[in-house]
């Protein structure tokens, strides 16, 4: 091991999913013998998450706090992981006093995020080493930054048994879209696809969407959000309610116009539902079916396959049994830990 202890950085402390993955993260290195100390430059309701789990969480003022002070607790560890690119600067900070790796969560938006979120692009380009979280990722950020040291660690869902559907059964096709509701997750593709449909197929369909509806994305929600076969169900924070909802679908749509993994993606492969997935989903990888995934921003397509599914709805248990064969083999707790192990290893290798 490179040493017993290792800090993990998080931009903000919100039910989302960078600091959801800074969690799991935590839990293996724990498992895994570490001794790991939480830092968040924001925070807020999720460090309880931490706490329950039995991690402390210092909130850092930084650059405020930057100094002699804070590069003193910085040696105590000989491995730092910041995640996502809004801890470029900080990460750049703490590589100048131990050994540092930036967990880019991002892919094909980097270059907007830094235009629009005063990010800084000298302490993004500054770090010695990334890791990102598909190859999808990695192939979007090298077209834009030519970064030398940058390696894959994919993201992870732990098994969960569900107990039947929350939702009772029923004959319509129950389509489910979950995460943040926003213009890049591609909802007014789906609505597209399926305006476009003869009247007699759209009253055999629902869709459910799941998730919450930033402020800023609010008159984007109310436009497409208003057809009566949409079933908005909010923001889900319990795992369990979350799960048995989800096992209730027949269909999962990843719609997304960008998106470096996609946690619902894993969340449904390990719980044996089919996927259709765009070719921007970095994990497309857990979609067994090449004719599941499709053109990005192709309503036409969706809504042929759409169809095609209404009309052979057999294969729906088929797809979803593939696609869990893969969720072990390439994302799976056992998967991640392997990997995570590989990057720590090539970072000790390399000093």
């Amino acid at each position: 091991m490179i040493s017993k202890k290792i800090l993990l950085v998080s931009f903000e402390m919100t039910y989302s999913g960078a600091p959801v993955a800074t969690l799991k993260m935590a839990k293996v290195l724990k498992r895994l013998g570490y001794q790991v100390d939480i830092w968040t430059l924001n925070d807020g309701a999720f460090s309880y998450e931490f706490e329950d789990a039995g991690f402390n969480v210092h909130s850092i003022n930084f650059p405020e706090d930057s100094g002699q002070e804070l590069d003193d607790l910085l040696r105590a560890y000989n491995l730092c992981i910041c995640h996502t690119i809004f801890c470029s600067e900080i990460a750049c900070y703490i590589q100048r006093v131990t050994d540092t790796v930036l967990y880019i969560h991002e892919a094909g938006n980097i270059s907007e995020l830094i235009n629009n979120c005063n990010i800084n692009i000298d302490s993004f380009l500054g770090i010695k080493r990334y890791w990102c979280v598909s190859e999808y990722a990695k192939q979007k950020i090298l077209e834009n930054y030519n970064l030398s040291e940058l390696d894959i660690l994919p993201n992870y869902v732990e098994k969960f048994k569900v107990h039947g559907g929350a939702l009772p059964s029923s004959e319509k096709l129950r389509l489910c879209i979950a995460g943040t509701v926003e213009y890049r997750k591609g909802l007014d593709v789906v609505v597209k696809a399926l305006e476009s449909l003869p009247d007699e197929r759209l009253k055999c369909i629902e869709l459910h969407i799941i998730g919450r509806i930033p402020e800023w994305s609010q008159e984007y929600a109310s436009e497409y959000m208003s057809h009566k076969y949409i079933q908005y169900h909010g923001e889900i924070q319990d795992v369990s309610i979350l799960y048995n909802l989800y096992a209730s679908m027949d269909l999962f749509l990843i719609s997304s116009r960008d998106e470096s993994c996609s946690l619902v993606a894993l969340e449904a492969a390990m719980l044996r539902r089919p996927l259709l997935v765009t070719e921007n989903t970095g994990a497309k990888y857990v979609v067994d079916n090449p004719n599941m995934i499709l053109k990005t921003e192709d309503s036409y397509e969706l809504a042929n396959s759409i169809t095609e599914i209404l009309d052979n709805r057999s294969l729906l248990k088929h797809e979803g049994k593939k696609n869990y064969r893969n969720y072990k083999r390439k994302a799976s707790l056992r998967n991640y830990r392997k990997q995570l192990k590989h990057n720590i290893r090539k970072i000790k290798y390399s000093l």
